[in-house]
């Protein structure tokens, strides 16, 4: 099968949509024309997504080049494509190089007057994600603080993004051993969703079981038991309302939930169920489908079926290191886990 016959249905009509449109354009306005650009950006994301990262890399590269080119290295268009480039130098683990092109559009924005707060935070965030990835907590800290900030002269503007932020300023937090700072993001964080979500939405359900995790992370069961029970009554109908591929991130929150309230068995079985759905969309390798690996390991071990954990496990591991370099966090958790899964052997 080729790639578009593999995929479904919606991803490869959007991949030969802007493939022909790309050639199209090609034909009336030659390579360098800067009409190109969104047709390029809208590749990259799809290719991103898909894990294709050369394609994407390459299509980002190209699309920036006709920026700079055609409206100059101060377009808010440059800052765009170079938070793009950041975003998949930030996927393969090339941290160095994602930071330099994320702050060299954090510059363009603040250069530009008509580059708003939500642009701004957003470059923000993703520098603080980066910081992360290289484990420096107090620079996160700081981008995300500031990301936050922006976002707080106009309260509302994206409360899904300052739920992602507040999320990574707590993990930021953490690696500084800032405990109680990292609770109170989380904490906060719940509370912007309950706020601008209704109470039975999936914002809602996400923001309680991050609270939860890291209650469980600080041995508070008593805290964290509550949470999660509140989130597996959210989930729930989210699972019997979607199928196949719509269904997947509610599938992996019920997992999430289930495997915190210590329903194991509950756990497994969305696990399965999410892997077959990602096998299907995605095939191997892909990320997705070894962070499905990594979650069925987990819960496969808590059930004492050691054997297919520790496979699981392994098979997840090497499907990372072959889309990443030595380092990457993603890798380092699930070798983390094969290997202490083997030395329980």
């Amino acid at each position: 099968l080729s790639l578009h016959d593999a995929l479904p249905i919606y991803f490869a009509g959007a991949l030969q949509a802007e493939e022909k449109a790309l050639d199209i354009a090609q034909e009336r306005y030659g390579p360098l024309h800067p009409s190109l650009v969104p047709i390029l950006n809208d590749l990259v994301s799809l290719h991103r997504y898909l894990a294709q990262y050369a394609k994407a890399e390459g299509e980002g590269e190209w699309g920036l080049a006709l920026v700079d080119k055609n409206l100059g290295p101060q377009d808010l268009s440059a800052a765009d494509s170079r938070n793009q480039l950041a975003a998949i130098y930030n996927d393969l683990g090339r941290f160095e190089e994602a930071g330099i092109m994320g702050e060299k559009a954090l510059s363009i924005l603040g250069e530009n007057p008509a580059a708003g707060p939500l642009a701004q935070a957003g470059t923000l965030g993703l520098l603080g994600r980066i910081e992360i990835n290289r484990h420096d907590g107090a620079r996160a800290r700081s981008f995300l603080e500031k990301a936050l900030a922006q976002l707080g002269k106009n309260p509302g503007i994206d409360p899904e993004l300052t739920l992602h932020l507040l999320d990574s300023l707590s993990q930021a937090c953490l690696l500084e051993g800032l405990i109680p700072r990292a609770e109170s993001a989380l904490r906060e964080a719940l509370a912007v969703a309950e706020k601008n979500f209704p109470s039975n939405d999936a914002q809602v359900a996400d923001a309680m079981e991050n609270l939860a995790d890291f209650y469980r992370s600080q041995k508070q069961e008593d805290k964290a038991g509550p949470l999660f029970g509140s989130a597996l009554k959210i989930d729930r109908p989210f699972v019997r309302t979607y199928a196949g591929y719509p269904a997947l991130p509610y599938m992996k929150r019920l997992a999430r939930a289930y495997e915190g309230a210590g329903d194991s068995k509950n756990a497994e079985d969305l696990w399965q169920r999410a892997l077959k759905t990602d096998m299907e969309t995605f095939g191997l390798p892909h990320p997705q489908v070894a962070l499905d690996l990594l979650g069925l390991a987990q819960v496969e071990a808590a059930l004492g079926k050691m054997n297919p954990a520790r496979e699981k496990a392994r098979q997840s591991a090497e499907i990372l290191g072959s889309l990443f370099q030595e380092g990457h966090p993603l890798l380092e958790q699930a070798r983390s886990l094969w290997q202490k899964l083997s030395k329980n052997n």
